[in-house]
């Protein structure tokens, strides 16, 4: 779980530091959650991003050491 929260806040950081159309990120799924989701805000404003439990996850038929990889794209 440390490991999740160490990876949103890292891409809280990423997210509120860009300027784009549409961000792509991605979630090598080492817990095996059935359902992945992303809840992201901007750090710096406060302001949601996606509204809590967040966006569903597409899995991908790519893997990371034998885990399957998610995509989130806002």
């Amino acid at each position: 779980m440390k490991r999740f929260y160490t990876l949103l806040i890292s891409l809280v950081a990423f997210v509120s530091s860009m300027i784009a159309a549409d961000i792509t990120l991605y979630y090598v799924n080492s817990t095996g959650w059935s359902n992945v989701y992303a809840y992201v805000w901007d750090n710096a404003t406060g302001t949601q991003i996606t509204s809590y439990p967040g966006k569903k996850a597409t899995k991908t038929t790519l893997k990371h050491n034998g885990y399957f990889i998610y995509s989130f794209t806002f």
